[in-house]
């Protein structure tokens, strides 16, 4: 298999043209063929036979929408510049939707990186913290990647149980800077894998431009707030003790920042949490309702006191 590359566009010659068929429908996928090599919160990932191809398939509400937006933010990030698994085309999985990526070999998240070498902890925290920096330094056109300020006013639209308080969300969401920087949208270690020394930034779905704070609040729900949960040391491959770890050494490095300014950061955050987990109301289903009841009305509660 190779790719062909013109003007932007994409052609895989070879293997993926027994992914297409002639009607130009999307092809349909056997997953008795691919093996399982992970599995997320949103989707699984599998291999083929001969591991040059990755696919992504979404467990829940696994839309063509989902997938279609997966393969689109894909495309766009990469015309960035921006290193990323190549991505070549949606696919059904039964009534689901799977999206195919060239399959990096060798490659390890941070998540993994830290649980087979512990020792290099703040090593892997210290590099994490420099390519989310950089991801943040990168200009973004807000007209194709579309702002994290109008994915969150959505969501407070949607948003069910904290009617008191959206008047003065949308005010907080006026009041604050904007931003026209790259975020990832679900920063988190499992997101960034390194193959060969040289680091991709995956998942890409949530990508969009707005305050880096946005992305650190996301990352900071999973590190610090929420890190007592069992399925998050689950999904990152690290205890509540490395997961704080991690959390206060990537701050230093990434703002400078001793401990008690660390305490103070993780203070703010809270509120850009609450407007980052808001964002999840634009998704159907009971689970945005439960989000929002339980996670996002306590922080309104402490931030509007």
């Amino acid at each position: 298999m190779f790719v062909e590359q013109s003007k932007g566009k994409c052609k895989v010659i070879g293997i993926m043209d027994e992914l297409k068929n002639k009607e130009n429908q999307y092809k349909s996928i056997d997953l008795s063929q691919w093996h399982k090599t992970g599995s997320g919160a949103n989707s699984d990932s599998y291999v083929n036979e001969d591991e040059t191809l990755l696919l992504k398939h979404f467990k829940f509400h696994g839309t063509e929408e989902l997938a279609l937006n997966d393969y689109n933010m894909a495309k766009k990030v990469a015309g960035l510049g921006i290193a990323t698994a190549s991505v070549y085309e949606v696919v059904r999985i039964g009534d689901e939707y799977g999206v195919i990526y060239e399959n990096i070999r060798h490659k390890k998240s941070y998540s993994r990186m830290v649980a087979d070498n512990p020792e290099k902890l703040d090593e892997y925290a210290k590099s994490f913290a420099r390519k989310t920096k950089e991801l943040h330094s990168t200009p973004c056109d807000t007209q194709l990647f579309g702002s994290k300020t109008d994915r969150i006013r959505t969501g407070i639209e949607a948003a069910k149980f904290i009617g008191k308080y959206k008047a003065g969300l949308y005010k907080l969401l006026e009041e604050m800077d904007e931003h026209t920087t790259c975020l990832h949208g679900d920063l988190q270690t499992g997101n960034l894998i390194q193959a060969e020394g040289k680091d991709y930034w995956i998942d890409l779905d949530r990508f969009s431009s707005g305050d880096p704070l946005m992305d650190l609040a996301h990352m900071y729900n999973a590190f610090v707030d929420m890190a007592w949960l069992p399925y998050i040391p689950y999904l990152m491959h690290m205890n509540k003790k490395k997961l704080n770890r991690f959390w206060a050494v990537f701050v230093k490095e990434y703002f400078g920042y001793n401990e008690e300014e660390t305490k103070a950061l993780n203070k703010k955050l809270d509120i850009y949490n609450a407007l980052d987990l808001l964002q999840k109301n634009n998704k159907p289903g009971w689970y945005p309702d439960l989000i929002t009841l339980i996670l996002v009305k306590p922080k309104l509660k402490r931030f509007f006191k």
